[in-house]
């Protein structure tokens, strides 16, 4: 028979809070596929985020500095993927798939394998914290993934990435930038990945390498 605390607002609650943590990297690994491409890092990126965070906000550096370089180490690590397979013409599998190895090696080599932590209340706010009963980490969630519909589905770039991931040679010939909107795809996929590794740490007060 079925608990009634699985009818709790609290349960659904924690439902979707661990949700949106899969959900935001999810949308926009999603792209990735959209343009035609793949994206295997995204686990090792999301450590990655959360440790340089981690390591930026004990340093005393501010919540939305520690934001901001947790999410840079993502974006320059799907710069490095997206100039692979663009320029050395690598299969977008064997790329993801060594950086999300050479990332977490990275991360475990330069923290020892020990975890970050405790972080500062300014900084875990934003993964514990709550505005009118809902969580924080959820109101952020809905924005990413609302943000990766509407670039997807609402704007020029969108349809660019649309239109190579259908036909790379057609795009192409119409003009389309196609170097330059595949590697954008997967620096949007990085930020996005480290993004959520930084908010997880919040939520969790530590940065963890495993």
């Amino acid at each position: 028979t079925q608990s009634a605390q699985f009818a709790n607002l609290q349960a659904w609650i924690n439902i979707f809070r661990d949700a949106t943590l899969i959900a935001m990297p999810a949308a926009f690994a999603c792209i990735v596929l959209v343009n035609g491409g793949l994206d295997l890092s995204v686990g090792s990126v999301l450590v990655a985020g959360a440790m340089a965070s981690a390591a930026v906000a004990s340093a005393g550096l501010g919540a939305g500095t520690a934001f901001l370089a947790g999410t840079v180490v993502g974006a320059a690590i799907g710069l490095i993927n997206g100039f692979f397979v663009n320029f050395a013409k690598i299969p977008p599998i064997i790329v993801t798939l060594g950086s999300l190895f050479a990332v977490r090696a990275a991360v475990v080599a330069s923290t020892g394998g020990n975890p970050i932590g405790p972080l500062p209340d300014n900084f875990t706010f934003w993964g514990q914290g709550d505005i009118f009963g809902v969580p924080i980490v959820i109101i952020v969630g809905l924005v990413v993934v609302v943000t990766a519909h509407v670039l997807l589905s609402q704007t020029n770039y969108g349809w660019s990435i649309r239109a190579i991931g259908g036909n790379l040679n057609a795009a192409r010939s119409a003009g389309i930038a196609v170097r330059k909107v595949s590697i954008s795809v997967y620096v949007l996929s990085g930020a996005a990945a480290a993004f959520t590794g930084v908010v997880l740490a919040a939520r969790l007060g530590s940065g963890s390498p495993t």
